[in-house]
């Protein structure tokens, strides 16, 4: 259920700056994990992740998107519901092809983030619908492939099942 991806994703800042990846797409999937990194700045300067622009496949289809994060990695955490925070449930109608969706600021908590900080996200959708393209990598978590002074974002890995948490046992329990 999972492959790695780059992500389509663009993160707004406090400071309305916009680290953007890309829309280039070619692979769908329910959902994406993702780190981005903070590094140790001389300033000191926190920022804040307000909010996440999506690329989705089809224009005007609604879409429940949901964004879990947590502190470091997510390797090993994959699956580990209890390991991630909710921070935004909401739904979103997409955009054209190469034009991102964004998820407003309102329906999304706030991430504050001081380097040296790395985090981890995981957006998922009730569709299968968010584009993503093939890693080049092939490191995943170690190589970022968009950066700004403020932040790093790494490739991630492609989710093929929505939710991720939550199955139920189909069985007897006696």
């Amino acid at each position: 259920d999972t492959s790695s991806s780059m992500d389509s994703v663009n993160l707004a800042c406090s400071n309305k700056s916009y680290l953007w990846t890309t829309t280039e797409g070619g692979t769908t999937s329910y959902g994406n994990m993702f780190e981005v990194f903070a590094p140790n700045r001389e300033d000191q300067k926190a920022f804040i992740i307000k909010n996440f622009g999506l690329s989705l496949q089809s224009a005007g289809v609604d879409v429940r998107a949901l964004v879990y994060t947590k502190l470091g990695t997510y390797e090993g955490f994959e699956l580990d519901a209890s390991a991630w925070t909710l921070i935004c449930d909401t739904t979103v109608t997409s955009n054209l092809f190469g034009e991102f969706t964004q998820i407003p600021e309102r329906d999304c908590e706030d991430i504050h983030m001081a380097g040296p900080e790395r985090r981890s996200f995981y957006v998922t959708l009730d569709k299968s619908a968010l584009l993503y393209t093939q890693g080049k990598s092939g490191d995943g978590v170690t190589t970022p492939f968009a950066s700004d002074d403020f932040l790093e974002i790494f490739e991630g890995i492609g989710i093929g099942r929505y939710p991720l948490f939550g199955r139920d046992l189909n069985g007897l329990h006696q």
